[in-house]
């Protein structure tokens, strides 16, 4: 039987020199927003729309932490949208067994926030994913 799981404590990797790291003062995590491409195959003996799928897309994933500017992850994070890369990643989920989602990611947004006078630093970020998640 399926169980309810909390999304408290789920942690967000990302690989710096080769050790997958936890980035810090996570406040949600959104996706992956995975998609089937789908293709329309219909001809002109058909009476109704005939459709194939075609390819995977993993999607993006959006991440809004709470930012510290002195933090080494979120340094990183930061270089990331300064000089592009693909990056591994994972999603680590805290069931009975922490199931763990590993994929490849190019971070394509980080929006710095919170500059308020009753605010506190934030950033929102968005990642690419690129090819298929992995789940552990």
């Amino acid at each position: 039987m399926a169980t309810k799981v909390k999304g408290l404590g789920t942690l967000l990797k990302v690989t710096i020199s080769s050790v997958l790291t936890t980035v810090a003062q996570r406040v949600s995590i959104g996706g992956p927003d995975q998609s089937v491409g789908v293709k329309d195959v219909t001809t002109l003996d058909d009476t109704h729309v005939q459709k194939l799928p075609t390819i995977s897309d993993s999607g993006q994933m959006n991440l809004t932490i709470f930012y510290d500017p002195t933090d080494s992850v979120h340094t990183f994070l930061f270089g990331l949208a300064q000089s592009p890369a693909s990056v591994v990643w994972a999603l680590v989920v805290p069931t009975g067994t922490p199931a763990t989602f590993t994929f490849t990611a190019i971070l394509t947004k980080f929006s710095a926030n919170g500059m308020e006078v009753d605010g506190y630093l934030g950033a929102d970020i968005t990642l690419d994913i690129s090819g298929a998640i992995v789940q552990t």
